[in-house]
């Protein structure tokens, strides 16, 4: 089964599942409402968001997961999984260190980005 990041053209198949998602943060559950949800949805196509998604699919079940890393936090929080019938899927471990690696390596471009801002900033180069 292959595991990859979530794309847009991903967004119908996401749909689907809106009703079998499991919101893992609790405070965003609340506020926000089901991660999967038509609001939801759009924040996934919005690299702004720092939501970080994952998708095991090619089987016969599909599993998908999100990891949300605030900038201002020092940790990334497990944001849902889907569908909730699919927990004890053989691929999901995999699938929550892909959504993490994600997010390593988008807030290691964050800080590279930043160094670099802060070193022009200063009138040294690169």
């Amino acid at each position: 089964m292959a595991i990859r990041p979530l794309a847009i053209f991903d967004l119908p198949y996401l749909y689907g599942f809106r009703e079998e998602a499991i919101g893992l943060d609790t405070a965003r559950t609340l506020t926000r409402g089901n991660p999967l949800g038509a609001v939801g949805l759009m924040a996934y196509v919005n690299p702004a968001r720092h939501i970080y998604s994952a998708i095991a699919n090619g089987g016969k079940e599909s599993v998908l997961g999100g990891i949300i890393h605030s900038k201002d936090e020092t940790f990334a929080k497990l944001l849902y999984l889907a569908p909730a019938s699919q927990l004890g899927h053989p691929d999901l471990p995999a699938l929550i260190d892909v959504a993490l690696v994600l997010a390593l390596l988008a807030a290691i471009g964050g800080i590279a980005f930043a160094r670099r801002a802060w070193q022009n900033a200063d009138g040294e180069h690169d």
